[in-house]
Parts: structure tokens; C-alpha cells; sequence
């Protein structure tokens, strides 16, 4: 009896250990990146206003990148060789671009970005954390 519990026990413990490994699995690019943004573009209206921020941060879960570029919540697929690139769009009636590109890569713990629209748009220079 004490044996068939054993078993069981180590059964059920091998069973689960995959559930355990994908659940702790973290992709190459995963983990907090932090640093600047930069204008690279301005029409110098109240949208474009707060761009230059010295305090940036983004952070990569699942090989997945979110960012949010003003009211537009921005979400990429980190590829295989770091590049990332997504095109959001509906943002106009908050005054802002009626499109938004977020594109980039990550290449030795280094982000490196362009995102913005016709109005404005910024470069971030992040490093992992």
C-alpha cells in the first residue's frame, strides 16, 4: 500500500513536470528593458509634447513586447533574430495619428525603436535591466 502511494506520488510529480517546465520557460529576448525616448519627429502640438522621457520602460513576456504610445496599447511579436514590428491604427479621434508603427529590434541586450505616426514620433534606446 505505502509502495502504490510512492509510485503514484512520483507519477503524478513526473506528469506535472512539463506543465512545470513551459510555465518557467522564458524566451531569449524575455525580461525589463529600460532607457530613453527621443523625438524624431514633431508638429510641436500638445500631442507631441511629453515624447523625451528619460525614464522609459518595456518589458518582454513570452518573446511578447508591449508598449503604449500615447492611447494606442501597441503588442509585437519578438522574432527569432530580435526584430519586432506591429501597425495599430484608430487612434485619430483622441487627437492623435489615425496610424501608429512600433519597429525595432533587440540585438545584445540592447532595444533599439522607432515608433509614432504622421504627427509625431520617437526612437527609444532601451537596455535589459
Amino acid at each position: 500500500m505505502v509502495r502504490s502511494k510512492a509510485l503514484m506520488a512520483l507519477g503524478l510529480a513526473v506528469g506535472l513536470m512539463p506543465l512545470a517546465n513551459s510555465a518557467m520557460a522564458m524566451g531569449p529576448y524575455d525580461g525589463v528593458y529600460a532607457g530613453t525616448q527621443r523625438v524624431t519627429k514633431t508638429n510641436n502640438s500638445s500631442q507631441c509634447q511629453k515624447i523625451n522621457q528619460d525614464n522609459v520602460k518595456v518589458m518582454v513576456v513570452d518573446s511578447t513586447l508591449r508598449y503604449r504610445w500615447g492611447p494606442v496599447p501597441l503588442q509585437a511579436t519578438v522574432a527569432s533574430d530580435g526584430s519586432f514590428s506591429v501597425d495599430a491604427s484608430g487612434a485619430a479621434s483622441a487627437g492623435y495619428s489615425s496610424s501608429v508603427s512600433f519597429k525595432g529590434r533587440i540585438n545584445l541586450g540592447n532595444l533599439e525603436a522607432d515608433v509614432g505616426g504622421n504627427i509625431c514620433a520617437g526612437h527609444l534606446s532601451l537596455r535589459k535591466q
